[in-house]
């Protein structure tokens, strides 16, 4: 019975994906360990995985997650990198120190069809040219260049994104392919920032971002390694309508800082005399740390 509503969903989605270009969020796959399952997604949209979980079911023989599983991130296992309407993941079998040393018994995997391309070519925007004002209700940000003529930037770019007050942002890092390791995003990344977190990606990275909590977004672009098999970023944006239950504070707008000043994100731990959240007129991030007795 589950896979014949599976399958009808997929086809009730399908239509949708031929009437429109928004994000698509997919009904969740789960499979038994070890074993393959295959992500697929309709032409011109690509597979972005929110989340991937080992997990160990309360139910004797069960291959899916039911609520009140003991389950465990296991998005490292999840590589899917490449502009395909597939991708197909190899679940192996853990054992699970967080679930009393029990082996798993299911990989379950939530993901979205996220779209590569705008029929609308006002719905694209440049990451490096501010100026123009984001006005559509979804489109692609792309850096320059992207994706066959890769491109260095003389200094950090910054492209804000104003949100109306009944409205909210959601945001897919759908490509992203430049310098620097994930530990280290000094000399090439992308950050998001929104009233109370940054995100910072560089390296080769897909990524469905979180609730963001902001009237406007703040996305920094810097690259200073040039590589031949580099492309740069590509995101996708929806802007939907508020829900009633968040609780979002908006805070009032700053003025944007100029692009032709460099701005230099400060790593953890490093201090300066101006807070980099003071520079770009945000909340402070949060910090959590642990104290201990003594010491």
């Amino acid at each position: 019975m589950s896979k014949i509503i599976y399958t009808t969903l997929y086809i009730l989605q399908y239509i949708l994906f031929t009437n429109g270009q928004n994000v698509q969020t997919m009904p969740p796959q789960d499979t038994c360990v070890p074993s393959s399952v295959t992500l697929n997604c309709p032409n011109n949209y690509v597979v972005i995985v929110r989340s991937a979980s080992h997990g160990v079911s309360q139910i004797s023989g069960s291959c899916s997650y039911k609520p009140g599983d003991c389950i465990v991130d296991s998005m490292s296992s999840v590589v899917c990198l490449t502009d395909s309407t597939q991708c197909s993941v190899y679940a192996t079998q853990k054992k699970l120190p967080q679930c009393n040393d029990q082996t798993s018994s299911y990989f379950h995997i939530e993901y979205d069809c996220v779209p590569i391309s705008m029929d609308d070519s006002s719905k694209e925007y440049n990451v490096c040219q501010n100026g123009t004002e984001i006005t559509t209700d979804h489109g692609i940000i792309r850096s320059p260049g992207y994706p066959t003529q890769f491109q260095l930037t003389a200094s950090e770019c910054f492209r804000f994104v104003h949100i109306p007050d009944d409205k909210t942002i959601r945001l897919w890092l759908s490509d992203l392919s430049i310098g620097s390791t994930s530990t280290n995003c000094a000399n090439d990344h992308v950050y998001v920032v929104d009233n109370v977190q940054t995100f910072r990606h560089c390296g080769l990275k897909r990524y469905a971002y979180p609730y963001l909590c902001s009237s406007t977004i703040i996305i920094q672009y810097l690259v200073q390694t040039i590589f031949s098999t580099y492309r740069g970023m590509r995101m996708y944006f929806e802007i939907i309508d508020r829900p009633a239950n968040d609780n979002c504070p908006k805070v009032t707008e700053t003025p944007v800082p100029s692009t032709t000043t460099t701005v230099t994100t400060i790593e953890p731990g490093s201090s300066t005399n101006t807070p980099i959240y003071v520079i770009l007129g945000i909340s402070s991030p949060k910090r959590s740390f642990q104290i201990c007795a003594g010491k």
